[in-house]
């Protein structure tokens, strides 16, 4: 089956990203394909529709929406990759001039971090009752304490990538090893 339209093609992209376990990227691509379908009709919307013009009123669509610029710079980055790939299979010629004008950056935001009295807060709670924010809590405390390691590489820790008390392990993201002296009250 041949795709002909951008929806197809977004679909598509979405299933290889979910096949290869990137699960953050495939929802940021289903996230941006339900945007576009709240902006225009989706299903008249092939490659040759395609203009700079359309982009950028679609990026006006979606600040005007509440959509905050990295999540929209997010979208459309997913977007560029979709492009490019599309045109490496000829649905599409010369996709830089797709985003002209286009912030695809990052804007830096307001740290959203707990102060200690919060984070003192949090860790005395007393939750008995309820074992399983119990172990939330415990879990998003250790989070803490491990310089914020990411969830997913908290759940996939094993005893074994500690090695005389050094948690060594690679983000799952990005491969990088990483690794961490382990203080008595991490062990708690």
């Amino acid at each position: 089956m041949r795709i002909k339209t951008l929806k197809e093609f977004i679909i598509a992209h979405a299933e290889t990203l979910d096949d290869l376990f990137k699960f953050s990227a495939e929802h940021t691509c289903r996230s941006m394909l339900h945007g576009l379908e709240r902006f225009t009709d989706m299903e008249l919307l092939g490659f040759k529709e395609l203009t700079a013009g359309v982009f950028l009123s679609f990026e006006h669509y979606l600040l005007a929406s509440g959509c905050s610029p990295n999540t929209s710079a997010c979208y459309f980055r997913s977007l560029r990759a979709i492009c490019r790939q599309a045109e490496k299979e000829k649905l599409l010629k010369d996709t830089r001039q797709l985003f002209n004008g286009i912030f695809m950056g990052y804007e830096e935001t307001r740290k959203r971090a707990l102060n200690i009295e919060q984070l003192r807060a949090v860790a005395e709670a007393e939750l008995g009752d309820t074992p399983s924010l119990e172990m939330a809590r415990d879990l998003f405390i250790l989070s803490y304490y491990l310089r914020g390691i990411p969830f997913i590489d908290l759940a996939y820790l094993r005893k074994t990538d500690i090695h005389d008390n050094v948690l060594c392990y690679h983000r799952s993201k990005t491969g990088r090893a990483l690794s961490i002296t382990l203080e008595p009250w991490m062990w708690e």
